[in-house]
Formats: C-alpha cells, sequence, structure tokens
C-alpha cells in the first residue's frame, strides 16, 4: 500500500481503534465497506469492541452493555438521527460515542442551516439531543469527526462507497430543473450552476469536496484543480471555494482532476474486453451491503452441505484486499480474462503443492474445464484450517472465478460482445438501420434479458449519434414491449417500476408500456454529452474498422505526452487564491500558460459517476508508456461500475434526489 493510502484510509481508522474498547460498534453500509478494505473487522475487535452490528433502528444494545459507538457516513439529520435515537432509547449505554464522517458544517448545510461561524455549536447541541435519548444528562456524550469515506481497491484506486449515490447531471435531469422553474429559460449542461441543483445534490457534491479536502489537507498539500465535464466543473468550484477559504498553508501541492461519467459510457456499457474483476462485477451476484463486492460461494469447503436446503443458507465469501505479497486483485487487473484465469490456476496449483495436499497424486489437475479444474484445486484444501485461513484470499478469488465461469450470463455476455463489435464496424455507413435491425434480433432472443438489450442500446447511442428510423425505432419498441411483459417485475432493472410509476398490471398493459418504452428510447437519445474538442472516443481510420478509444487512457495520454499539448478548452484549470487570480488578470495583457494536472509530484484523477478496473488498467498501460515517475497518479470514483449500474444510472435512477439522509 503507497503512503497517501496510509495516512487518507488507514490512520482514521487507527484513531477510531483507539475509542473503542469495550464498546457496542453500530456502523453504516458505506463505513462498514471501507474497514472491510481497510484492515476488517479484526482491526475493531483486536482494539476490545465487543460487537458490530448494523446501523439500524431494529437494532439496540443489552442491559450489560454500557458504551455505544457509532460510525456515520451521512448527515446527522431526518432519518440519521432517527435511528440514533431508537437504538440509545432501546438500551442502557451510560457512554455514547457518535463518530461522523463529516466536518460540522456540512451537517448545518445539510438541515438547510447557513454556515455558522462557530463550529462547535453544531456538535454541542447534538450532544445534548444524545443525553435526552440516553435518559440521563449526566451520561458522557461526544461527537467526534473524523474523515472516513476511503477504500483502497488498488495500489492506485481508491473508492468513496459513502458518495456511491452520486452521478454527472443529464439531459433527463435538466428537463425536471426547467420544469421547477418555468420562469427561468431553459438551461443546458454549459449553463448549469450549483445553485440550479436541488438541495440533496448539492448536499452530496459539498460532502464529496470537503472530505476530499480534508483527506489533501491532512498530507500537506494544497489543490490545483482542474475540470473534464459539467458537474465536474460544479466539483471543482465547491473545492476552489473551500481552499479559498482556508487560512492555512500547505508546503506541498496536489493535482486533482474531476472527470465526468457520461462523457464516456461505451467503456462501462460494453461486455467485450473487459477484464476478469469487471466481468465478476457484472455477473455474480453482489455482496449485501456492498457496493463494491460480490458474494462467492464457499460450500465446497465446508462439511455440512446438505442437498436439500434452498437458497436462504449462506456459505459467505467475497472479495478480500490485496497484500503487498499476494496482490491477487491487481494482477488479475492487469492482464486478459482468459490469461487471469490461468494465472489464478497456476497460484492454486502452487499453493496446494506448498501446502503438501496433493502428496497422493488423488487431486486432478487436468480437467479440460477450467471451473471445474480450479474447484479441484480449492477442494484440496477441505478439512485444512490452516491451509485455508492462511490461503483464504486466494481460495475466495478462485472459487468466484469458477462460479463466475460457470454462470449462464458468460454466454449472453459473449453474444453481446459480438453485437458491440458489429456495431462499431457498420459505423462508417450511412445506414445504421441493419444495426438496430440486429438488435432487434436480439431483442426476440429469450436469453436476453432487458437491462442486457437497454445497456447494448447505450452503448449504441454512444456509438452512432444520428436520428433513428421511425420504423425500425418502432419496431425496436415493440420488442423490448414484448420482453418487458414477458419478466418478472424482480428482474427488470432495480428503478424500472419506480421511475415510470409502473405497476404490475401496467405491464400487461400493451398502450401504457409503449408510451414507457418510447421515452425510455427517448432519453437514450440525449446521454450522449460529448461535446469536446480534444478528445473522440471513436477512431475512424482510413482502411480499419473504426475503433473504441477510452477517455480516461486518452487524458493520461495527452497530460503526461512528452511535448505538452494543449489541454483547453476541454480541461479546465479552476483558479484558486490571489496569486492565481493575480495570473488570470495578467492574462488580458500577455499569455500566461497554466499549470498542466502533470506538475505536481501526485495527481488525483477522480471520476465522477464510477469507473471500471479495466479503465485502470488501460490507464497503467499508458503511464508505463511515458515512464512518468516524476508525477505519481492515483484514480478515484464512488464505485466500479458496471453494465447494469450504467442502465440504472442512467435512464431510470433520480440522480438529481438522492435518499441518503432525508
Amino acid at each position: 500500500m503507497n503512503n497517501f493510502f496510509k495516512h487518507t484510509c488507514l490512520t482514521p481508522w487507527k484513531k477510531v481503534a483507539l475509542r473503542v474498547q469495550d464498546a457496542v460498534i453500530f456502523m453504516d453500509n458505506p463505513c462498514a465497506e471501507c474497514l472491510h478494505w481497510c484492515g476488517g473487522a479484526d482491526l475493531l475487535f483486536e482494539s476490545g469492541a465487543t460487537n458490530i452490528r448494523e446501523f439500524s433502528a431494529f437494532e439496540s444494545g443489552t442491559e450489560k452493555q454500557e458504551k455505544a459507538v457509532f460510525i456515520i457516513s451521512s448527515p446527522l439529520t431526518g432519518k440519521t438521527t432517527y435511528t440514533i435515537e431508537n437504538i440509545l432509547s432501546a438500551s442502557s449505554f451510560n457512554n455514547c460515542l457518535v463518530i461522523t464522517t463529516l466536518e460540522p458544517k456540512l451537517h448545518q448545510y445539510a438541515s438547510g442551516e447557513e454556515y455558522l461561524k462557530e463550529d462547535e455549536r453544531t456538535f454541542e447541541d447534538l450532544e445534548h439531543e444524545l443525553q435526552k435519548w440516553m435518559g440521563d444528562t449526566n451520561v458522557q456524550t461526544e461527537i467526534l469527526h473524523l474523515p472516513i469515506f476511503m477504500a483502497p481497491m488498488f495500489e492506485n484506486l481508491f473508492l468513496t462507497p459513502s458518495f456511491d449515490a452520486f452521478f454527472p447531471v443529464q439531459h433527463k435531469d435538466l428537463i425536471e430543473l426547467n420544469m421547477e422553474d418555468s420562469g427561468r429559460s431553459t438551461i443546458n449542461l454549459k449553463d448549469l450552476h450549483f445553485y440550479m441543483c436541488p438541495h440533496e445534490y448539492r448536499t452530496l457534491v459539498r460532502m464529496l469536496t470537503s472530505s476530499l479536502r480534508q483527506c489533501f489537507h491532512s498530507i500537506g498539500c494544497k489543490e490545483e484543480i482542474f475540470a473534464l465535464g459539467p458537474t465536474s466543473h460544479l466539483c471543482s468550484v465547491q473545492l476552489s471555494n473551500m481552499v479559498n477559504q482556508q487560512k492555512n498553508t500547505y508546503p506541498g501541492k496536489i493535482g486533482v482532476l474531476f472527470i465526468d461519467r457520461t462523457l464516456d459510457l461505451i467503456g462501462p456499457a460494453s461486455h467485450g474486453e473487459r477484464c476478469l474483476v469487471d466481468q465478476l462485477l457484472g455477473i455474480l451476484p453482489g455482496l449485501p451491503a456492498h457496493c463494491n463486492n460480490v458474494s462467492v460461494d464457499m460450500s465446497i469447503l465446508c462439511d455440512a452441505c446438505p442437498e436439500d436446503v434452498d437458497d436462504t443458507i449462506v456459505y459467505p465469501g467475497c472479495l478480500v484486499p490485496d497484500t503487498d505479497e499476494s496482490p491477487i486483485l491487481a494482477e488479475a487487473c492487469g492482464v486478459k480474462s482468459v490469461k487471469a484465469v490461468s494465472q489464478i490456476r497456476n497460484q492454486l496449483l502452487r499453493a496446494v503443492t506448498e501446502e503438501g495436499l496433493n502428496e497422493d497424486g488423488d487431486i486432478s489437475t487436468n480437467e479440460p474445464n477450467p471451473a471445474d479444474n480450479i474447484e479441484n484445486l480449492v477442494g484440496a484444501f477441505k478439512r485444512n484450517a490452516g491451509a485455508v485461513l492462511y490461503n483464504s484470499a486466494l481460495l475466495q478469488f478462485g472459487l468466484a472465478t469458477a462460479q463466475l465461469l460457470k454462470d449462464e450470463s458468460c454466454e449472453s455476455w459473449e453474444t453481446l460482445a459480438m453485437t458491440e463489435k458489429l456495431i462499431l464496424q457498420q459505423l462508417g455507413d450511412d445506414d445504421v438501420s441493419n444495426i438496430l435491425d440486429q438488435i432487434t434480433k436480439l431483442a426476440k432472443d429469450d436469453s436476453t434479458t432487458f437491462e442486457e438489450l437497454l445497456s447494448l442500446m447505450i452503448y449504441a447511442s454512444y456509438a452512432f449519434k444520428s436520428h433513428i428510423d421511425i420504423d425500425v425505432y418502432e419496431n425496436l419498441c415493440d420488442s423490448l414491449c414484448e420482453i418487458i411483459s414477458n419478466t418478472q417485475c424482480e428482474d427488470l432493472p432495480e428503478h424500472f417500476m419506480t421511475s415510470f410509476k409502473l405497476s404490475e398490471e401496467d405491464l400487461k398493459n400493451k398502450a401504457k408500456l409503449t408510451h414507457t418504452v418510447y421515452r425510455t428510447l427517448n432519453n437514450l437519445e440525449k446521454i450522449v454529452v460529448n461535446d469536446l474538442h480534444l478528445f473522440h472516443i471513436l477512431k475512424f481510420g482510413k482502411v480499419e474498422p473504426p475503433s473504441y478509444q477510452p477517455l480516461l487512457s486518452q487524458v493520461i495520454e495527452r497530460i503526461f505526452h512528452p511535448l505538452k499539448p494543449d489541454l483547453e478548452p476541454d480541461i479546465e484549470h479552476i483558479t484558486t487564491g490571489r496569486k492565481d487570480l493575480l495570473k488570470m488578470g495578467m492574462s488580458m495583457f500577455r499569455k500566461v500558460t497554466p499549470p498542466r494536472p502533470c506538475d505536481f509530484p501526485t495527481l488525483i484523477i477522480y471520476v465522477i459517476g464510477g469507473i471500471t478496473a479495466t479503465e485502470v488498467s488501460q490507464v497503467n498501460d499508458v503511464l508505463r508508456k511515458f515512464k512518468s515517475n516524476q508525477c505519481e497518479v492515483i484514480l478515484g470514483s464512488n464505485r466500479l461500475t458496471s453494465p447494469s449500474d450504467v442502465v440504472d444510472r442512467t435512464l431510470f435512477t433520480d440522480n438529481l434526489n438522492p435518499d441518503f439522509f432525508l
């Protein structure tokens, strides 16, 4: 783990560990996910914690438990305070510590108040409320702020589960903004500014920028801020304002570049050329309460495996953090999925040999099916607790790989990947009806889900930005309606029913369903917001077919190119402080070259809306090409995204009104 993650991710948890002696801990899901990637529950149990429970109004402490510690990522308002009150009222605690990941001013802003001059006042008032809920004004209460919001996934990637709901503003969101204020002239994404957004969205922006600012200042660095995209501009301006209000000076500087996910959705919406980690996250069932993990069936290592059990019996396993000695996730991201499967098999074979588990030669290692081969190797560890514990990370990842290879969705992904290649090959044609005809045929295939079809439509919408012929459009709508009507509600995208206010009866109503699908496809036509001048997602050659060029790789290549090509107007430098303003004024009289993101020892690139493990690998390839030893690049995002995530976020989720604290 590099020094940046040691300071920003592990240090806050070490401070938490000092305060949990003899305490029962109530923790919300984002903080629990951060803990998973920063040492796990052992870190707190070894420090004296007696129990860790979900932050829920249905939880409480026992009569013998006297100390409670809450670790919470949402503002202390609304449902959050209601939950704390319920837990405290139903328990017998005489000592309560609330650890919040947000600074005091953000709690005030979330509740609708203006910023106050004295930060302490907010926490003092809440501490008195805690005493009231505990039924005794003499009990000890404290509210402590610690910046816990980062989960280090790989050597150069961190995620922020607390801001999982954050997604760039889209054209469909502008319709809502225009409807809310009919007296205002119609706005577009270029005209978007902070106070046009709803209060919940503004709060989320300030929560993210405030957390990042504290992270950078904790390592003694001031930010030089850059933006690529409308929502990135919103975040950059807010971060810049916070930096200007900061009175402290810092010896170092750090480059920060925000990028909108919606500028390039081809990569995350595609099913081909994805690394093994992306396939795991896109196909296997998710780990409950986690945004960036999967559930792995470990029953092959268990003795008690009755054949007649139902799905409520769980044999839990998941992806676990890499170590310096065993960087399993990082290695799986750095190669193609076929090679990654081979590497996992070889690592398991080596572990079996080192543990002396196949001395009799009973374990078959020559199975033609890679999934069966991996399962045989993992099964060799059964009834050997020491070997299982020592190799647990490898065993869990190995079984996850085997279960992925056996999943029926793998064949569907291959079919979708072939269709995506066909879309790219036919992009040069003036008539795009052939592409849509192919999608329509795929829609009539029983094995294709509605969500997979929509992810393909998003891919196509970004690939060709042409008008869809009305006849093909109607045929596609009919095919989509047929798929929806034959799909169970629970198999439809997560927010599909609520987004369009549909009931189960409406799924059989052909007229209403057709209208709904028309609205969905209409949104698909409008999600393309790529108005960039320097970066082009598709490359058209004279002879070879068009090819996809990932935006993130292009940005890295242009930033680190030795010839230093211009970054403006696409990448905007946000001025901070009086010196920058003075330079900007001087530029009216003479040319002033703005700094480049790579001019600093560390560059943080934060992708708003999600990133893929494949993109992380592509960025590392570009960095190796330029041998950029002078500037360390660290990627960040609010989640690892998949094709189903892209469908949900772009079409169905109300991104402007995230329900995270009200």
